[in-house]
Parts: structure tokens; C-alpha cells; sequence
């Protein structure tokens, strides 16, 4: 059947408002009569209460607050911003971002303002439901999610009697306890420290248990890891952001990085499994297999050998690899394998004009000693001559064959990919590496971390500003007393910067 319509053809663009204004307002008005056709029926809000521009005083009202203090979100970050806190009835209401972070110089951007939305959402955590407010057990298997409330008392006695049940049936080295880290909180770091020290139980760190810092660092230096200041990231002329997404873990430093690249034009790599937010903002993407960094590292190692790209000089005055080695046993040559009674601690290079050379103790830098990175020698001791070599000789050995070509095999990032970033790290200075914990995540993580390291050693950027390897935790560094007094005191115009003098 034919289908006619019902509007005229006559009927106007004005007729039709027409209409539809009518026929809505009627529309409104039967609602209205059958939601008040009950005369028992009560509205369960009360107009008389609100005018036309309550959204108004709603929106006014939300700026209310009963006082204002400083806080930061110090759960796990080391950035630990400075944040102001708008109380109401006791309930954090809203955080705003403090921009009085005292001024590094005029060399690098300021911090300020200082904070991340991480940071800005975390009053939605403080009453969430989410919020751990007592203790809880496990009631059901691994991982199905039921859990039993409990009395703090009853806890901490069940926690005591395990604890003494595991020493007297298996010893105190079966304790193991992972605490708060130091960034987090330093008094209960070391009250849980301390607790299994008593108990002669293991107290992990954040380098064995989940391994967010590189263990390579202690193990190279000798010290815990300690980094860059990230306003330093601003001073390097080539960044390779090593398994670090700074941009989405390390919101507020990011800046740093990114300007150094717009102001500066620094290059930034990354090196990483995924296209990250970095590497959206980076020069250069080098995607990489997971859990092959070790690979690549050790390639671009082996380049800047074999072409001589090294800082000859640096390595010499700077490094172990001109120390000699025993052939026989691998140990330092020392100087109680000379003479009897002589030092464990003093060692030994071959200088091209003093032959035979202790390592000066009193300053790091050779003056006319020039000590050789290559060669092997017998030297004479009291049973009989043995054959010592340099570091240099034997780090050569370890890197024979780990080329690019072994290392693409291995990684699947191309060998002239390696090569040629082997090439512009060496002559490119300053550079640096950030590192990030997605290398750590694997085994052996502390031979990738060691590798990088040895990169940058080679490369002479070590120490230098703008330079070295540095973890990607940034900004984490205490101004002292003085130092931060005489900045107010050179600027004095910056508000606020009284505040964050003790």
C-alpha cells in the first residue's frame, strides 16, 4: 500500500517549531499529571529548598574547605612532590600542584609546578573501597580472592607464633621480610630492617625483591644506586632511555627530557619492547625482543673496542682496566704476591716508562704516569715468575664475538642499528643512559646493568654532567639547610620558599 504522510504539503519550517514546541510542553504536562494523580504520592525532593542557580551554589561550595596543609604521595615514588591539601571534615578534598620548588639556575627549566594526575587522584583512594583498613587473611586458595577480617591482636599473635614455630623448627635464616623502601618511608624501612636483624632473619632490598633498582650499580661501584639529578637529563647532548618510559612513570621530571630535546636538540633513543609514550616523543624507536638488552649492550661494548672509540685517557686514569691481572688464578695482581707482608689493598699497572707501577693512593689523577690498557708480562715473585695481563686484555676476551651480527641474531635489532649507536654514543658528549626496570625483570639483570655501565665508561661519560648511567627514579635529592638557605637568599622574590625551610 501506497504510504501517504501527514504533514500538508503547505506545512512551513514555522509550522513545524510550532508543533513541536506544543507538543512538548503538553507532553511535560501529562507527566506531570500522572506522577501528581496519586494524592498520597510525596516528591522525594523538596523545590522550596532550591532556587534556579543551586548548580551554582554547588559549584561555589566545592571550594570550601576547613584548612590547607602540605602532604605528597610518597606511596612508592621517589619523586615525592609537594603537594597542597585542602581539608573538609577531616577528608582530604582536593589536591593543587605547589609551584615554590626554590630555582636549580639559570642553566636548566625550573621543576615547577611539581606533580603528576596520578598524584592529583589520590584522595579518591584515602575512603575508597579498594583502601586496606584492617588486617586481613587469606580464606580461600591463592589468588581466589577470598579474604577473613581480623583483629590487629589476633594478627600480630598469628604472625608471632609462625615466626617463632619457623626458628625453632627450621633456624632464623628462613625469615624473610621485604620492607617499605627507604624513598617511601625511612622509619619503617629501618624498624623492619632492624626486626630481622634481631630476629637473624633476611631483610630483602628493592634490588633482589622485585628488582626496581639495578643491582649492577653496587656491584660495579660498590655504593647503593644514587642518580643523576633529572634536571641533569637537560645538560645531555644524546639520551637512551634503556627500558624507562619516563613519560608515563616519571610524569613530573618528563619535562626535562622533552625540553632538552625542543630547546637544546638532544637526541632521544629508546630502547624498549613497546611502543611507548617515550618513544611517541623520541628521535629514534629501537624495538628489542624481551629480556635480550644484554645482548645489544655487550654489541655496542664490543664496537666501540674493536674501532677504537674508547676515551683512552678517561679509561686509564678513571677505570680498573688498566690494573693487572694474574694469569694463573684471575686475581689482581697485589702487592703481597711481590713480597711477603706486603698489602692486599695495592695494586698494580705497567707504566710505558716506570715499568712496574703501584696505583697512586693519594689522587686519582696520573700526572706523567701512563699506564698500558694492552699486553701481557711476567713479572717476579717469591715463587718464581708468573704471567699477568690488563683488564683491558681480558674484557677484550669476554667481547670476541659479540658483534652486532651475533647480537641481532639474539635481539632482532639490526646490526647496523647497533653499530651505528655504538658510533654516535662514543662521540657524542655528553650522553647518557636512563635506565628503567624493564630490564630488571629479567635474569641476569645485573649483567645487562653492568654492561650498560661499561658503556658509558668506555665512553669517558662517567661523572660528567649530562652524562653516565642513571636510573630513571630522577628527582629524589635533599636539598641541605645551607644550600637552600642561600638560595633564598640570592631569591627572595620566590613565595613560599620560607616553607620548605625546617
Amino acid at each position: 500500500m501506497k504510504r501517504t504522510s501527514m504533514i500538508p504539503r503547505t506545512f512551513s519550517r514555522r509550522d513545524f517549531l510550532k508543533a513541536t514546541a506544543i507538543g512538548s510542553g503538553g507532553l511535560f504536562l501529562t507527566r506531570l499529571e500522572w506522577a501528581f494523580a496519586d494524592e498520597n504520592y510525596q516528591p522525594t525532593w523538596n523545590p522550596s529548598k532550591y532556587s534556579y542557580t543551586s548548580w551554582q551554589s554547588l559549584y561555589d561550595k566545592q571550594w570550601e574547605f576547613d584548612y590547607a596543609g602540605r602532604s605528597t604521595h610518597s606511596v612508592n615514588c621517589t619523586g615525592s612532590c609537594t603537594w597542597k591539601v585542602q581539608v573538609k571534615d577531616g577528608v582530604v578534598w582536593r589536591w593543587e600542584q605547589a609551584a615554590d620548588y626554590p630555582a636549580i639556575g639559570p642553566s636548566v627549566p625550573d621543576y615547577n609546578p611539581r606533580g603528576c594526575q596520578k598524584g592529583a587522584c589520590a584522595s579518591d583512594f584515602h575512603l575508597g573501597p579498594k583502601r586496606l583498613k584492617y588486617p586481613l587473611k587469606r580464606a580461600g586458595k591463592r589468588g581466589e580472592g577470598k579474604w577473613q577480617r581480623l583483629s590487629w591482636d589476633q594478627a600480630l599473635t598469628e604472625i608471632a607464633d609462625r615466626v617463632v614455630k619457623i626458628i625453632q623448627e627450621h633456624g632464623p635464616e628462613y625469615l624473610n621480610a621485604f620492607t617499605p623502601i627507604p624513598a617511601m618511608s625511612p622509619v619503617a624501612y629501618a624498624s623492619g630492617s632492624r626486626l630481622m636483624n634481631l630476629l637473624g632473619g633476611v631483610s630483602h632490598t628493592f634490588y633482589d625483591w622485585y628488582c626496581d633498582l639495578p643491582p649492577g650499580e653496587p656491584i660495579t661501584w660498590g655504593v647503593q644506586t644514587d642518580s643523576a639529578e633529572s634536571a641533569d637529563w637537560y645538560n645531555s647532548r644524546l639520551v637512551i632511555a634503556w627500558g624507562s618510559n619516563v613519560n608515563a612513570t616519571r610524569i613530573p621530571d618528563a619535562q626535562m627530557l622533552q625540553k632538552a630535546r625542543l630547546r637544546k636538540g638532544t637526541k632521544v633513543v629508546v630502547i624498549s619492547t613497546e611502543y611507548n609514550p617515550t618513544a611517541v616523543h623520541a628521535d629514534r624507536f629501537v624495538p628489542i625482543a624481551p629480556g635480550t638488552d644484554l645482548a645489544v649492550a655487550l654489541a655496542m661494548d664490543q664496537t666501540v673496542i674493536a674501532e677504537r672509540l674508547y676515551n683512552t685517557r678517561y679509561i686509564k686514569e678513571q677505570s680498573d682496566l688498566p690494573l693487572l691481572v694474574r694469569e694463573d688464578n684471575g686475581r689482581f695482581l697485589r702487592e703481597s704476591d711481590l713480597k711477603k707482608g706486603g698489602s692486599d689493598k695495592t695494586f698494580y699497572f705497567w707504566d710505558s716508562s716506570h715499568e712496574l707501577t703501584a696505583v697512586p693512593k693519594d689522587s686519582l689523577h696520573l700526572k706523567d704516569l701512563d699506564p698500558a690498557l694492552e699486553g701481557r708480562r711476567q713479572v717476579d715473585t717469591p715463587e718464581g715468575k708468573i704471567r699477568v695481563t690488563t683488564v683491558f686484555e681480558k674484557l677484550k676476551q669476554e667481547l670476541d664475538g659479540k658483534t652486532p651480527e651475533w647480537a641481532e641474531q639474539v635481539s632482532g635489532v639490526k646490526a647496523d642499528v647497533i653499530r651505528g649507536l655504538a658510533r654516535e654514543f662514543a662521540r657524542t658528549k655528553p650522553a647518557m643512559i636512563i635506565h628503567g626496570n624493564g630490564v630488571n625483570q629479567w635474569y641476569h639483570n645485573d649483567l645487562a646493568n653492568r654492561a650498560m655501565i661499561l658503556l658509558t665508561t668506555l665512553t669517558g661519560n662517567v661523572g660528567k654532567s649530562g652524562g653516565g648511567f642513571n636510573h630513571y627514579v630522577g628527582q629524589e635529592k635533599i636539598w641541605t639547610v645551607l644550600l637552600a638557605r642561600r638560595h633564598v637568599e640570592r631569591r627572595p622574590d620566590v613565595a613560599g620558599t620560607e616553607a620548605l625551610l625546617p
